[in-house]
C-alpha cells in the first residue's frame, strides 16, 4: 500500500515541524517562499514540489499551518488551484 502524501502550505517553523513528523510523506510548494523557509522544510525531510499546482495534483490531504487571519486566504488559494478535499 502506498503511503498517503500529506502537503504542508507555509512550512514555517510549526509547519515544518509537522511535516517532520510525517516521516517523508510531505511535501511542500517552494515557489515564493524564503530561503529559510525551503532549507528548514528540506532539512526536516519535506520533499519541495514547487507549485502549488503541483502540491495539489500529488497530495491526499493538505495542512496549513498559518495565522488565523491568512486562513481564508490560503484556503481560497487552494481552491483556486482544484483541491477540493
Amino acid at each position: 500500500m502506498k503511503p498517503i502524501c500529506v502537503a504542508i502550505v507555509h512550512p514555517g517553523e510549526m509547519g515544518s515541524s509537522i511535516g517532520a513528523a510525517l516521516q517523508g510523506r510531505a511535501v511542500f510548494a517552494g515557489n515564493g517562499r524564503s530561503a529559510a523557509t525551503r532549507e528548514r522544510a528540506t532539512a526536516d525531510g519535506l520533499d519541495d514540489v514547487r507549485s502549488l499546482e503541483r502540491l495539489v495534483e500529488v497530495a491526499k490531504i493538505i495542512i496549513s499551518v498559518c495565522p488565523p487571519g491568512s486562513a481564508e486566504d490560503v484556503a481560497l488559494q487552494i481552491a483556486a488551484v482544484g483541491f477540493s478535499g
